[in-house]
This record gives C-alpha cells, structure tokens and sequence, in this order.
C-alpha cells in the first residue's frame, strides 16, 4: 500500500524533514529523468529497480541531491517497495552523508530492514501529519540505524586490532610472521594488514619490528646479556641476523648502541 506523510516543517530551519512515504505500486515508483528541490533516501525494502542505469535491489538504498538529474524506476518482473523520506540539504551534509557509505553511483547498502519496516508501521498507523519536531525525531532515529551499524563494525576492527598487538607484545621474542598473528585472531592477512594501517598508522610488519627494536634497545641499555642472549630474546636465531636487522632499524650495530647507551 502507498503511504504518504506531509510534514508542517519549519523552513526558517535549516534541518528539516519535508515528507515522508511508502511506496508499493510499480507504476508510481518512478521519477524522471528531471531534478529534485530537497535531498532523498530511498530503501528498498524488496523487490529490485534501477537508479540512474544502476540495479539497486532489497536491503539496498540510494541517495538523491538535490539539484541534480536523476532517474529511478521500478523492475518490471520483481517491482520494488520501498521506504523515502525528503530532508534539507543542511541535514543531508550534517546527518546523513558522514555515516553512508555511498559507492560511486549514490547506491548504499542497510541491514536493518526489519527495524525500519516497523518504525514505518508505526509511524504511519500512529500519524496522518508529522510536526517538524516529530519529523526530525524519526529522522534522527534512522540516522542512528546507520550509526549503530558503523559503530559496531568499527568495535569489532578495533577489537581485532587489539588483540592481534596483545598476541604479539607476548610473542614477538619467537619467529612469529604476519599469517600467524592473522590466524591468531580468525582474520585474513589483507585484512589485518588493512587494520594495522588505518588505526595504528604501520603494518603488521613493521608493528612486529617496532616492538623488536624497543625490547632490543632496552635490553642493549640497561642489562649485562649478551648480544646472542638479546637476539634469541628478540626472535632471532643468530647474532649475525639479529645485527643486520638491529643496524637497517637504529643505523647502528647493537654493540655500538651499547657502547653509547652505556658510556
């Protein structure tokens, strides 16, 4: 059934929600080609159509400027429904695009679609006419959605990205590798080293080297071990390959720091 909700909204306001709707009927999910005044979300909720020659089907949405040539209609074998609601553009640039992750085509991707079909229902049993302030209500509780689902996938990043660092400060005085620390924590090693470079800003690699280079330093400044003894005590079998690595990282051999670190 095709619903349609007007909103008494504010212009004076920069952020405001102008309408609101449902749509089921094929012949009626169309629009152009021509241009919108206001920003769009649109969520198909099933079905499939087409966006600007873009397929854009069930659990997908797609985003519209304003201002801007546009085109949308329903596939005619598995026609669309589908979830829209207009806002500012102040709104869109505040609110809506820091938490999309549009592709190139505007088309975005949801997994909530159970919660929005049931703030939907309620909404539109509840409501024939929404006040401003009640439109931005149910405008900002969508928004949370994509929120919610953001901040979850970057705890479960993070949370990777910590526990692969806790398994290596553990175990950084073994031959570990990159695909063992990956394996550690149930994540592929593109993945991992995707992590690494984005929250902490180095590789894995070069993540494992730093704690190497730290410990190595420590170990060379403030102990009587030998140089073997601080090599097999930083993951290396032999002094020779020990002093290779120690002297590309701190442009020094290991017994030079120590004659400087110690003096």
């Amino acid at each position: 059934m095709s619903e349609y909700l007007p909103v008494t909204y504010d212009d004076n306001d920069c952020l405001f929600v102008k309408c609101m709707g449902y749509e089921d009927h094929a012949d009626l999910a169309h629009w152009g080609p021509g241009y919108r005044s206001h920003c769009i979300l649109h969520y198909v909720v099933s079905g499939c159509g087409y966006f600007n020659g873009e397929k854009v089907c069930e659990n997908q949405g797609f985003f519209i400027f304003d201002n801007q040539m546009q085109e949308y209609h329903s596939d005619t074998e598995n026609p669309w429904n589908y979830f829209w609601i207009i806002f500012s553009r102040e709104a869109a640039e505040k609110y809506v695009l820091p938490v999309l992750k549009l592709d190139a085509s505007h088309v975005f991707r949801f997994c909530f679609k159970g919660k929005l079909i049931k703030m939907c229902q309620n909404v539109f049993s509840e409501y024939s006419c929404l006040s401003h302030t009640q439109a931005l209500g149910f405008f900002f509780n969508l928004i949370s959605l994509h929120e919610s689902v953001a901040e979850s996938s970057s705890c479960i990043s993070i949370q990777h990205v910590a526990n692969a660092k806790l398994y290596i400060e553990y175990n950084f005085n073994k031959k570990i590798t990159v695909r063992d620390v990956a394996e550690k924590v149930h994540v592929n090693e593109r993945y991992l080293y995707n992590l690494f470079v984005k929250y902490e800003g180095v590789s894995p690699k070069e993540f494992i080297n730093q704690q190497r280079y730290a410990m190595a330093c420590e170990l060379l400044a403030n102990t009587a071990l030998t140089i073997s003894e601080i090599a097999y005590s930083v993951g290396f079998p032999d002094v020779c390959t020990f002093s290779k690595f120690f002297a590309k990282g701190k442009k020094m051999s290991p017994t030079k720091y120590r004659e400087l670190y110690t003096a």
